[in-house]
């Protein structure tokens, strides 16, 4: 994983990985000092953060598992250009 994109843009398009504690050190550490300096991009973050639990707060037989991956893998792709998507 390369940060080559800008700063706002790479911390959004990792924000879900960021949430679930999936990125290396060295990423997690540049992403969450973004966040920490960027307003704009913490209110992404506060929005994915809100919906990732009301998503964990409904119980089986209100969701299945297999929409819950499909809102994960949605709100991971959203906003990441389409080269990105297609790995």
């Amino acid at each position: 994983m390369h940060v080559n994109a800008t700063g706002c843009q790479f911390a959004v398009n990792h924000r879900i990985e960021y949430l679930g504690g999936l990125l290396p050190p060295t990423i997690h550490h540049y992403v969450d000092r973004h966040f920490n300096e960027c307003s704009s991009c913490r209110e992404k973050l506060d929005s994915a953060r809100a919906g990732l639990s009301a998503l964990v707060q409904l119980t089986a037989p209100e969701v299945s598992r297999q929409r819950c991956d499909l809102v994960m893998q949605w709100f991971v792709s959203r906003d990441r250009p389409l080269d990105e998507t297609n790995n």
